[in-house]
């Protein structure tokens, strides 16, 4: 379990990291004090420079690595991070993966926190 919660944190990650670059370069295309809804798109284009491309998919990576070995911070940060990914993208059909991916990285996370670390020594 703990090896899928570092996959789906990764992969989510990584996802949030594209639509963050796409989207936050949309608000740059058609100017911060436009619209949101007016772009079709729901994101608050404030938020956009810090949160969404770089903060939200750094812990989703990072909570996903860190849940092979410690499950319950990895899925506290995944949890974070799917919080600030669907405050700043809202849930759109671009949006839908990464803020599931890593809310479900979070619960899987929780799920295996409580299955105990096996470390092979080769």
């Amino acid at each position: 379990m703990r090896k899928s919660a570092f996959l789906l944190g990764v992969v989510g990650g990584l996802a949030g990291l594209m639509v963050g670059f796409f989207l936050a370069g949309l608000a740059e295309l058609t100017g911060h004090d436009a619209d949101p809804d007016a772009a079709g798109f729901s994101a608050v284009p404030y938020l956009l420079s810090f949160k969404s491309v770089y903060l939200a998919p750094a812990l989703a990576i990072s909570g996903g690595v860190l849940s092979l070995r410690y499950a319950g911070w990895g899925a506290a940060l995944m949890a974070i991070a799917s919080g600030l990914m669907f405050a700043t993208y809202g849930y759109t059909a671009f949006s839908m993966a990464p803020v599931v991916f890593v809310s479900a990285g979070a619960v899987i996370a929780v799920l295996g926190a409580r299955t105990p670390v096996v470390i092979d020594d080769d």
